[in-house]
């Protein structure tokens, strides 16, 4: 072997022993924390030490990833074994990167967040621009563990309205600065719902006419429904492939407009 080729083959030997024995203190400097060092550092973290402490017997459990990030994934539960929360920690930066939460606010944290949503959602002007007057009826308060915001009912029977605030920080405990997300009417049904019910209302209402209920009554119809470009509402009653009745409504399905049998 020449001289050239021996050096080649040293450098190479020693360049690989370099690159083992950085990963061999990589992998050593991980070792050096433990499952219980990630589950502290997760503990610590505001979200998770106001939440665990209002539950008893929770575990936890948590492995290594041995990613190039020193990350460590934490798992939580409760006492039932229900998934409570899970973060991505690393112990060696005493850092939580992300994590997924779903502790309840307690009766306590959501009694106090009362008095702050009751004066918010009483002078938002968001609130006033569909309410007049929101002081004069009862709110009901939820809090939202996914998305770490308050939900406000404002029960006003078929009106009511439903409200959803957040708050600067990511507790139940944190109430600075509200700020309006969102504004949820609970009794609009679905566009499908709707064209339902309309097309049910529209066929009970041709039916009520006594010249349409003679000719289709002992008969096997069928019906189908369209809506006009300006409104009005055309009931077809089919047996088969043959009509027997069609009925015009006006828009608001208060008056025939027309009608004619087979």
């Amino acid at each position: 072997m020449n001289r050239f080729k021996t050096y080649y083959h040293i450098s190479r030997v020693l360049a690989l022993m370099i690159v083992m024995a950085v990963a061999f203190g990589y992998v050593a400097a991980q070792a050096t924390f433990t499952e219980q060092d990630a589950i502290d550092t997760a503990a610590s973290h505001p979200v998770f030490a106001d939440g665990l402490a209002r539950y008893e017997d929770w575990t936890a459990a948590a492995y290594n990833t041995n990613n190039a990030y020193e990350i460590w994934r934490v798992q939580f539960w409760d006492s039932e074994g229900e998934d409570l929360a899970w973060a991505d920690v690393s112990p060696a930066r005493g850092k939580v990167y992300s994590y997924e939460a779903h502790f309840a606010a307690s009766e306590q944290q959501t009694n106090t967040a009362y008095d702050v949503l009751r004066d918010f959602i009483d002078n938002e002007p968001q609130v006033l621009a569909l309410v007049d007057d929101p002081s004069q009826y009862e709110i009901y308060v939820d809090y939202d563990t996914w998305g770490r915001q308050w939900g406000v009912y404002i029960n006003i029977d078929i009106d009511s309205l439903y409200f959803v605030v957040r708050f600067d920080g990511e507790t139940p405990d944190d109430l600075e600065n509200p700020e309006l997300q969102g504004v949820y009417f609970p009794n609009v049904i679905s566009y499908e719902e709707w064209q339902s019910g309309m097309e049910a209302q529209a066929i009970a209402i041709a039916f009520q006419d006594q010249a349409i209920a003679d000719v289709v009554n002992g008969r096997s119809w069928t019906t189908e429904v369209e809506q006009s470009e300006d409104g009005s509402w055309r009931i077809t009653f089919w047996e088969g492939d043959i009509s027997l009745a069609e009925v015009v409504l006006d828009a608001a399905m208060e008056n025939i407009l027309d009608y004619s049998t087979e």
